[in-house]
């Protein structure tokens, strides 16, 4: 399973949905992973030096992460191409992860449902 962004802020708020299903996700075993455009999202938004740049650290450490490779990229590129078609696009993130989990056949676990529901294929799950 991906955590999507949303996932791992609602998580590092303690959010209580968040910390619910991370305690449910670490009962079952289930491989977890992040993405390297989460990362990136994360990243972006603290200072380097800080106390929750220490924990984000610790947690991409625990994950594996999945990277925006060569086919993720040419599914993006089509999962753009059909939203934009229907008049009905996400960002460009969001279409990114999206197609890292299509391609790893992997289940994306976020609270985004509006956006991520849009995409042929890709297995979504909320909490």
């Amino acid at each position: 399973m991906i955590l999507n962004t949303t996932f791992v802020i609602d998580f590092l708020r303690n959010q209580k949905d968040a910390v619910t299903k991370a305690d449910h996700l670490r009962n079952t075993g289930e491989p977890l992973f992040i993405t390297t455009i989460t990362v990136y999202e994360l990243w972006g938004g603290i200072e380097e030096v800080s106390e929750k740049a220490r924990k984000l650290l610790e947690m991409f450490q625990a994950f594996g992460a999945l990277v925006f490779d060569m086919e993720s990229a040419k599914k993006a590129g089509t999962i753009r191409r059909v939203l934009g078609k229907r008049g009905t696009p996400i960002d460009v993130e969001n279409v990114m992860i999206a197609a890292i989990a299509i391609e790893r056949n992997e289940t994306l676990l976020t609270r985004n449902i509006r956006q991520f529901s849009r995409i042929e294929g890709l297995k979504v799950e909320s909490y």
